[in-house]
């Protein structure tokens, strides 16, 4: 079952304030980290490296993104976290 916001369907109203959808992209950033640093990347073909590479980097900018979202309602002092 999936709280209020993430019943909507825009992603400026989920943003900083889904908990379920940031345990998610945590999980899937902290995986990704983790095959990043653990394989050899150079035995990867080119396309693959830059898959992966663009994958970690979208992972990592909406991690940002719900991190200073989730900052500035806290700062704000909104009631809807």
């Amino acid at each position: 079952m999936s709280c209020e916001f993430c019943a909507t369907t825009l992603i400026k109203q989920k943003l900083g304030r889904c908990k379920q959808c940031m345990w998610i992209n945590f999980i899937l950033l902290a995986l990704t980290a983790s095959i990043y640093y653990w394989i050899d990347i150079s035995a990867l073909q080119a396309v693959q490296r830059v898959a992966l590479i663009m994958f970690l980097g979208s992972l990592v900018l909406l991690m940002l993104a719900h991190l200073s979202a989730w900052s500035f309602y806290r700062w704000k002092g909104s009631k809807d976290l």
